[in-house]
């Protein structure tokens, strides 16, 4: 496990808006792959999939912290960054990579990721989530 203080500023960000990670994820030299929820009050209000769930989050303009600070995710999600409200972001599942062929581990990452919204849509959780990882805004 690294010591060294990570400096990307999407890390700072969330850090500031009291978004909490599992701590694998915020380890960017060994990424964990797989499935992960955003959850508010303890209610899951997002699942996705990444081959690398850091990523995800912190790098780039269609990483989920961006997304969060534009406005532009579930809203409940949007609510709580910008009450500075508790957000935890936990790893469900990690997805290993199987190099058997590249469609059916993209599928078996797509699956899991189906197997948790289902889940969690459920017990009345991740309402705002439609196919392929959209919500409705507004």
């Amino acid at each position: 496990m690294s010591t060294t203080k990570n400096r990307n500023t999407y890390v700072q960000l969330a850090k500031q808006h009291n978004v909490h990670f599992d701590s694998r994820i915020l380890q960017p030299r060994e990424p964990v792959r797989g499935i992960y929820g955003i959850f508010v009050d303890d209610e899951c209000q997002y699942v996705g999939r990444s081959y690398s769930i850091y990523r995800r989050f912190f790098c780039g303009s269609q990483c989920h912290i961006y997304k969060m600070e534009k406005g532009k995710h579930v809203s409940k999600v949007v609510e709580a960054w910008n009450n500075k409200k508790d957000m935890y972001v936990k790893v469900l599942e990690e997805v290993h990579k199987i190099d058997d062929h590249p469609a059916k581990d993209a599928q078996r990452l797509a699956s899991a990721e189906c197997k948790w919204i289902d889940y969690y849509q459920a017990l009345n959780q991740c309402l705002e989530q439609y196919p392929e990882g959209h919500w409705k805004v507004g």
